[in-house]
Order: structure tokens, then C-alpha cells, then sequence
């Protein structure tokens, strides 16, 4: 007959422990259901025999024909699911047609339930269930025989109808019984298909019988030629089996190919791996072991049954030693594959290594073969080792892409947040700002909100800046943990917070808000061993009252942040009228780019002088904006305003342009000075600014030597991202000076990093040195440090002789004051430095008291 055993998923099954429990009491029930209604059905089987009596077969001849025929199997793979078939039809329709029925049924149980557990040692619920059926389909198969068939005479059509219906009865009972114990046990067979299959087979056997029947009346040798037949379509049923299973094999692995080549991750990849090697080696069980770091830790991945891909625990037994491939069979006598069978839960297994560059990185193992009807060969051994080498491949590649996506995730992420707070930084908030206003709907507001840590300068340059860093990381904790729907909140820069709160329904929702976040942030810090009062001044500006775009939120809510200061509030509002600048300021915005362009914009400048000898070594560049309507307006007002409207930039290349220009043209009248031109911060970040710079240089034909850039303590805060820049900028030969210094929070040990030449003392020290002996300290320390660094130390502010004679004590190397002389026009300041008497300011013998050592070799801190 043709037979789907019941151990088809038996493996299957035995996974899922309680679906197999069920199964079998269903199947004990219906096994005995089967013997209850065969025996009454018996009672009506004719008992005479077809044929004539003195031809009938002896019993044993039977039982030898069923249990060959049952020899004389072929699987077919179908679906998921491995179906056998046999050639019992044969024996059976001879059986029909020269046997007694009684010896027929009883042949069949000797032949072929033997052969079960004899030859292939079945368990005993499928002994079982089989016997149960190979008695229903002979029952059903004598029933219907009896009722169709026609006189006592093999030839006659009546007898080959009779006997092809009863055999596609029994064909189909027994189709019927094992769909029930597939589905029972959790199998999911493809059932239209292997009934028209084993319709088909059991057709084409009973057949080849009928014509061995027909040469038997004649020949009762002719039998051997049904033999010989029966043999030669058992052969090419192999070979169509073979072929069906090489071809879906193709298929599968093509798939598996381009499945596994093309996933985006190497968690997709190992998920597909498990799946396509399960289908492609017809088991229950597929994992992935790959070794970790360092080759010791190792990570697992298993699929079985109809669960989930799911991590799981490495194995403890090695299966990264042997070879490439390794069959594990259940009759392996071995220890170890016994270890390995156990530890997996299976019955069987194959292990086929992962490599990566030659090097074993990990191992494929497949287990539980589905059916019972074969395990795993040396076939399916180089099978799974083609696709380990393809798996090995695919997830080599899922690991580069997800290093990738990492990568550039990272670098996303970091070109969007502050480096030490993990806050949005100012592009990062930027882009959530223009987001939420262009989000917002004509009912809502959008709240900006401005912070100002109260007394931090004074709190890190006491306690220093690492103690500083911590308060800004405590802060930035603070104000994450601060929730409300769709903020975001960001540092600026410095000690300067932002928070960003969309879809605000009222003024007085933001300034609740703002009250609420400050009390969150006024609570006490401790800083290692200090603790701290924590103070902080927020200033709101709403949209669209106060403005539409990011820049006018944040000038406006800076305005009332200094409000929030001066008033000691904690908290304001934007009001229009208590803001005496931003219509001014936004006017200068408007018309800086065309007083750029049109050159209403001067370059003035001032002198410095050598305190030893009076000679004036050197200017500095100061621009002037004689505004049209405004009249002098001072480089505070609008500088700020240059850099915050992006003007900042052309700013620079002005003031370079001409202070180049003019350099050379005192060159050419015998005048060595160098020019000194301030760079803001924003030049510092500004990837193009160097390329821009030593093309000026060329251009204007002035040595790199003769220009001096002043950098302020605030423009090196982000000292990483401007090192490389000044680096090169050095490299080229221009001198680099920190200007304004003291007044800024930046650490005094930068000056070991970075590659600058000279410091200048901020005026704030210098104006009032000869009354005040804090600030005297404060100078003579700076000097100090200055040539202990190898700089050269100058003072600006120099408005006396007393103060000039108190530096040169002091050590100082240059001055620039009203002392001097005050920032003069290029031409007036020409005629004055021809007509300049040096002499008239040469400190006298014995004052300088303090000489300049040499610079020590500078250590890149970035090396720490």
C-alpha cells in the first residue's frame, strides 16, 4: 500500500512534549476504533476465494511478497514532510485473486508488521496504529472487492474495476488515518498532494499486478516477470525521488543564497541562516554557535518546531573540534556524540565550522531529520558544509554592515549632541526647533527656554574644572529627567542650557514649566567633597509672539534670561519693552552684510612696543563700522551680531584682507611689524578657514611670520575640535596668541597643548594694577607662567608710565595702551611710526628684572 508512517514527525514531536501526549492518546483511540469496526466489518467478507481452489497460494508465499514488498520501499519528500511508499498493492491484488481472504489479512499481518518490528524496529504506538490500518484497508479492500467483481475470471473488466476500486479505498483509508496522526503529532502535511501521489502509486501497482495475474493463467512462471517488473518501477520510482529531491534541494539553496546575501544585519542573517538550513537538511533543529571576543565567550542562537528564533546557552561539549563536517548518528557507540546528542535533545545531528579568514569562528549544527524513513548521510554532511562556507560569508557581511550602521549612527549622534552632557547641542537643537515650528498648528506655541547657571565661573575656577564638568553632567541629568511630551532640551555652549517645548497652549503653561524645571535644578550638587547651592536664571520666548525662526527665539529669550539675572527672579517672560537692543540689533543684522560690501567699514590700527627697547615691533588690527545712521558703533555691539546672523566669516576675510594689504605696503617703506588680527570662535570651527587663510598669505605676499592671530580663552573650549586647525595653522609659520587672557574659564594647562606663541593680559588687570594688589598677583602669575611656558607675555590697557615701568619690574615683553598710542587710521598711523622716537619709552637699565626663558617642547595632550 501506498504509506505515510507515523514517524514521518515523530522527531517533531517529541519537542513538543505536550502536543505529543495528546497525539498519542488520539491515536490509541483511533487504532482501536479501526480493530472494532474491521472486525464487525468481516462479518461480511465473502471467505470463498476468487479463484479456483486448486490454484491457490500457500500462506507463506504471501507473507514473503508482502513483507519484499514492503522492502521494496522509496521515500518521497513532500512539503515539509517525508512520505514512504511501498509496493504492497502487489502482493495484495495477487492475494485477491488466488488466496484465501482470511489468509490474505493474516499474510499481510505476518509480512508487513513484522518487517516493522523486526527490520526496522518501530515503536510500539506505530506498530500499533499500523496494524490497526493494514487490517481496515483489508477489510474495506474484501468488502468492496466482493461487491464489484464479476464471474471467477481474471481476464474479465469487471475483475480489474473491482480490484483498482478496492484498492483506492484502502489507499485512501490509509491516507485518511495517517493525515489524522500527522496532525495530531503537530504536522502540517500537504495532503491534497501526497493523496493524488499515493493514488497515483497504488493505481500503477495494482496494475502491474493484474498483468502478472493475466500471464499466470496462461504461464504460472510469468509470476518472476511481475517480480522483474515490480523491481524495475520500485527502481524508477527511486530515480524520481532523487531527482524531485536534488531539484527541490536547488531550489532551496538558491533561495538560501539570495535570502541570506541579501539581509541587512547579521541578526537577519543568523535568523535566516537557522530557517533555510532547516529546510534545506529536512530537520526539526537548527542553532548557531559562534565564539565572542577573544575567541572565549560564545554566543548562541536555535530554531525548533514551530517556535521563535531565541538565544540560548553555549554547548559544553566542544563542537568547534574535528573536522569541518561531523554526522552524528543515533547508533553512534561514541561518548562524545552521545554527549553532544543528549546536550542537544536530539536524535541525530550534522556540525559543519564557521570560518572567517581561515580561522574557525564558529559552527551550523541541524538535528532531528524529520521522518524515520532516513537520517543524515554524507550527503547531507557536504550539504551543510556548502552552506556554512555561504552562512560564514553572509554573516561576515551582516557584522561589517552592522558595524557600519553603528558608525555612522555614532557619528550622527555625535555631530547632534554634546560630547559631555549627551544633551542636543546647538545643531542638534537647531533642527528640533525648526521641526516643532514648522509642526506647529495656529492654536499652539512653541516655548523656548534659555538657562544660565548663576556664579559657575566662580564655582570652577574654585573648585576647578573637573569639578566644573561634573556640575554641567549633573545639570544636563537634570534636565533629561525632566519630562514633558516632545521636549527637547540641549546645551549651547559654556554653562548655557536650552529646553525646547512644543505645542505650549498658553503663555502661562511655558512659565509654569520654567518655574517647574528651575526647581528641579536648584537643588544642592556635591561635587566630590563640596557641596554646592545650585543657581540658574531662565529667560521664555514663545512663538509666534516673540518671533518665528530659532536665531529671534533665542536673542529674545537671552534678553530675558538677563532680565531673570539682574532681577534675581529666577524666571522671565520676554517683554518687547524692556528690550532696548533687539530692534537695534536686528537693524545692524540687516544692513552689516552690504556696509561689508560696500566698505563702509574701516580697519584701524594700534600699536605694540617692545617694553625694553620702545620699539614698536607690531600692530593691531580693530575694526570700525561709521554706521550711516547710527554714527561709531562699537565692535561689541556688532560683532556679536556678526557671528549670530552667519555675517562672520566675510567679517574675518575684511579685516584679513586689509591688514595683509597694509602689511606689505609698510614692508615695501622699510617698516618690520607683525599684524594682529582677532579670530572668532566660529572661525575656529570653520573646516575651510586655514585653506582660506595661507591663500591670503600668497596672495598679499606677506611671510606667515608677520601675522599674529588672537585667539580669546572662549574660543578654545571645544579644545579637540580646534587643535587639528590651529595645528596647521601654526605649521604654516603664523603666530597664534591668547587674548583677554585670565578672564575666561578654560584651564590654564591648555597652553601645554596648544601650539600658540605669546599671551596678552586682559585690560581688566592692567587698568587698575597700581591701586589694587590682587590684580599686581594676578599679572606677575600670568607673566610667570607665560615664560616658565617658553610666550611671550602682552599687556594691553597701558594708559601710564607708572603702569609701563610696574610691567617691566614685572618681566613683561610688550605693551599696547593709550600709553602708546591710541588705534589710528593706516595712513596717520604710517606718518606717526616714521616719525617715532623710541628712546622716548626705552626702559631704563635695572627695571626689567625678569627674563624670557625658551619655550619647552609642547606635549599633545591629546595623547591622554
Amino acid at each position: 500500500m501506498t504509506t505515510t508512517r507515523l514517524g514521518a514527525t515523530a522527531s517533531m514531536a517529541e519537542r513538543l512534549h505536550s502536543a505529543r501526549a495528546q497525539g498519542a492518546h488520539k491515536t490509541l483511540a483511533l487504532a482501536a476504533a479501526l480493530v472494532v469496526a474491521s472486525l464487525v466489518a468481516l462479518q461480511h467478507v465473502d471467505t470463498a476465494p476468487f479463484s479456483p481452489s486448486s490454484r491457490l497460494l500457500p500462506w507463506w508465499v504471501l507473507v514473503l511478497g508482502f513483507a519484499f514488498a514492503e522492502f521494496l520501499e522509496f521515500h518521497l519528500e513532500i512539503g515539509h514532510e517525508t512520505h514512504t511508499f511501498t509496493f504492497s498493492e502487489a502482493p495484495f491484488v495477487i492475494g485477491l485473486l488466488y488466496a484465501d481472504p482470511r489468509v490474505v489479512i493474516v499474510a499481510r499481518m505476518l509480512g508487513e508488521v513484522g518487517y516493522l518490528v523486526a527490520v526496522l524496529r518501530s515503536r510500539p504506538t506505530k506498530v500499533l496504529l499500523n496494524t490497526a490500518m493494514y487490517l481496515a484497508e483489508c477489510t474495506a479492500a474484501l468488502l468492496v472487492f466482493d461487491t464489484l467483481r464479476g464471474p471467477s475470471n481474471v481476464s474479465d473488466p469487471r475483475t480489474f474495476f473491482a480490484v483498482i476500486a478496492a484498492i483506492i479505498v484502502a489507499d485512501t483509508i490509509g491516507f485518511a488515518t495517517v493525515s489524522l496522526a500527522i496532525h495530531w503529532h503537530g504536522g502540517a502535511a500537504r495532503r491534497r498532494l501526497v493523496l493524488v501521489a499515493g493514488l497515483f502509486t497504488g493505481i500503477t501497482n495494482a496494475s502491474l499486478a493484474l498483468v502478472g495475474a493475466v500471464l499466470m493463467e496462461s504461464h504460472p512462471w510469468s509470476l518472476v516477470l511481475l517480480l522483474v517488473l515490480v523491481v524495475n518501477q520500485w527502481l524508477a520510482y527511486r530515480s524520481y525521488a532523487a531527482l524531485a529531491r536534488r531539484f527541490e534541494r536547488l531550489q532551496l539553496f538558491q533561495s538560501f543564497t539570495r535570502a541570506v546575501t541579501t539581509s541587512a544585519s547579521a541578526a537577519v542573517v543568523v535568523e535566516r541562516v537557522l530557517q533555510q538550513a532547516r529546510q534545506l537538511c529536512r530537520c526539526d533543529y537548527a542553532r548557531i554557535e559562534m565564539l565572542g571576543g577573544g575567541g572565549t565567550d560564545t554566543i548562541a542562537f536555535e530554531l525548533r518546531g514551530s517556535a521563535a528564533m531565541q538565544e540560548c546557552g553555549p554547548l559544553q561539549t566542544r563542537v568547534l573540534d574535528g573536522g569541518a563536517v561531523r554526522v552524528v548518528r543515533a547508533a553512534s557507540k561514541s561518548l562524545p556524540d552521545q554527549t553532544l546528542l543528549a546536550e542537544l535533545d536530539t536524535d541525530d545531528c550534522v556540525v559543519a565550522l564557521l570560518h572567517s579568514d581561515g580561522v574557525v569562528v564558529g559552527a551550523l549544527v541541524v538535528g532531528d531529520r524529520i521522518g524515520d524513513a532516513s537520517t543524515f548521510d554524507d550527503g547531507d554532511g557536504r550539504l551543510l558544509d556548502i552552506l556554512a562556507n555561504h552562512a560564514s560569508v553572509a554573516l561576515e557581511n551582516g557584522r561589517l554592515i552592522d558595524q557600519l550602521h553603528s558608525s555612522v549612527d555614532e557619528i550622527a549622534f555625535q555631530a547632534l549632541h554634546d560630547s559631555l552632557t549627551g544633551l542636543a547641542n546647538r545643531s542638534g537643537f537647531t533642527e528640533a526647533v525648526s521641526a516643532a515650528l514648522a509642526l506647529r498648528e495656529p492654536n499652539e506655541a512653541v516655548a523656548v527656554l534659555l538657562m544660565d547657571l548663576d556664579r559657575f565661573k566662580e564655582i570652577n575656577d574654585t573648585l576647578g574644572h573637573y569639578a566644573g564638568d561634573q556640575l554641567l553632567i549633573e545639570i544636563g541629568q537634570r534636565l533629561a529627567q525632566y519630562t514633558i511630551d516632545g521636549a527637547v532640551v540641549a546645551r549651547l555652549g559654556g554653562d548655557e542650557f536650552a529646553m525646547m517645548i512644543p505645542r505650549v497652549g498658553s503663555v502661562d503653561e511655558a512659565v509654569g514649566a520654567a518655574h517647574a524645571l528651575r526647581e528641579r535644578l536648584v537643588e544642592v550638587a556635591t561635587l566630590g567633597s563640596f557641596t554646592v547651592d545650585v543657581g540658574v536664571s531662565i529667560g521664555v520666548a514663545i512663538a509666534p509672539l516673540d518671533g518665528e525662526d530659532l536665531v529671534t527665539l533665542l536673542q529674545r529669550a537671552d534678553v530675558a534670561m538677563y532680565d531673570a539675572k539682574r532681577s534675581r527672579s529666577g524666571v522671565e517672560l520676554y517683554e518687547p519693552e524692556r528690550d532696548d537692543h533687539s530692534v537695534y540689533r536686528l537693524s545692524l543684522a540687516n544692513s552689516l552684510r552690504s556696509a561689508i560690501t560696500n566698505g563702509e567699514l574701516a580697519v584701524h590700527f594700534q600699536p605694540k612696543a617692545d617694553i625694553e627697547s620702545g620699539r614698536i615691533i607690531g600692530v593691531e588690527a580693530l575694526v570700525r563700522w561709521n554706521h550711516t545712521e547710527h554714527g561709531l558703533i562699537s565692535p561689541d555691539d556688532f560683532i556679536p551680531v556678526a557671528e549670530q546672523s552667519g555675517l562672520i566669516t566675510e567679517l574675518t576675510d575684511f579685516v584679513l584682507d586689509t591688514s595683509l594689504a597694509q602689511s606689505e605696503k609698510w614692508r615695501r617703506l622699510g617698516l618690520d611689524l607683525t599684524v594682529a588680527v582677532n579670530v572668532s570662535p566660529y572661525n575656529l570651527i570653520d573646516s575651510s578657514f586655514a585653506r582660506r587663510l595661507e591663500h591670503r598669505l600668497v596672495e598679499h605676499r606677506v611671510e606667515p611670520s608677520r601675522l599674529v592671530l588672537e585667539i580669546t580663552e572662549s574660543g578654545m573650549l571645544e579644545l579637540d575640535q580646534v587643535l587639528a586647525l590651529l595645528d596647521r595653522i601654526s605649521g604654516m609659520g603664523v603666530t597664534l596668541s591668547v587674548d583677554d587672557f585670565g578672564t575666561g574659564y578654560s584651564s590654564l594647562s591648555y597652553l601645554h597643548a596648544l601650539p600658540v606663541g605669546e599671551v596678552k593680559i586682559d585690560r581688566s588687570f592692567i587698568v587698575p594694577m597700581a591701586a589694587k594688589v590682587g590684580d599686581l598677583g594676578v599679572v606677575r602669575a600670568i607673566v610667570d607662567l607665560g615664560h616658565n611656558l617658553g610666550l611671550r607675555v602682552v599687556a594691553e590697557g597701558v594708559e601710564d608710565r607708572f603702569t609701563w615701568d610696574e610691567l617691566a619690574a614685572l618681566g613683561c615683553d610688550l605693551v599696547q595702551g593709550y600709553f602708546v598710542s591710541r588705534p589710528q587710521p593706516p595712513d596717520v598711523l604710517t606718518d606717526w611710526l616714521l616719525s617715532w622716537d623710541r628712546s622716548a619709552l626705552a626702559t631704563p637699565r635695572g627695571v626689567r628684572t625678569t627674563t624670557r626663558r625658551a619655550r619647552p617642547t609642547r606635549i599633545d595632550s591629546r595623547i591622554n
